[in-house]
């Protein structure tokens, strides 16, 4: 009997151990990402569907023209899918970015600050790399205006900066 019960604790205990890891992992892993407001997935490998589901329910924040590239910004309040998933992000913000000849660029770094009602400004969080687009998971919490501030460079080594105006209600 005593050697069942001592089975059955090491086994359990063997089994809590790999909960807690695989729980400690995944949360490590979404630690870093600050960029889904699809709960864990990877955007960098979305296939067309997957990338048009999420699409669909994005509402445009406007286009922005600086030095022949155009930034097309575009939002997704992700508040709901987040707090399932115990994270604070309430939506998801994705540019895409063109030549003026309307040819993609996907190719550099990208980062988005926030300036909510009061006036606070986050720092910059970098934008993940989403099939064509850029994407970042951030915090709009209160009602008011928020200013979405895009700073990119760009494959021709070039920094930029767009401003985009968001209200929540």
């Amino acid at each position: 009997m005593k050697q069942l019960n001592l089975t059955v604790f090491v086994t359990v205990l063997f089994a809590g151990f790999l909960l807690v890891g695989s729980a400690l992992a995944a949360e490590h892993g979404m630690s870093g990402m600050s960029h889904d407001g699809m709960a864990g997935m990877d955007h960098g490998k979305m296939n067309q569907k997957q990338m048009g589901d999420m699409m669909a329910d994005m509402k445009p924040l406007g286009h922005m023209m600086v030095e022949n590239v155009k930034a097309t910004a575009m939002i997704k309040d992700v508040h709901e899918a987040m707090k399932e998933h115990g994270m604070s992000e309430t939506h998801h913000v994705m540019v895409r970015f063109a030549s003026a000849n309307d040819h993609p660029l996907d190719k550099g770094t990208v980062a988005v600050r926030i300036t909510d009602p009061s006036g606070k400004t986050t720092e910059p969080m970098m934008m993940m790399g989403m099939e064509g687009s850029f994407g970042a998971d951030v915090t709009l919490a209160a009602r008011g205006k928020y200013n979405i501030e895009v700073a990119c460079k760009l494959e021709d080594g070039k920094k930029r900066q767009y401003m985009f105006p968001y209200i929540v209600k």
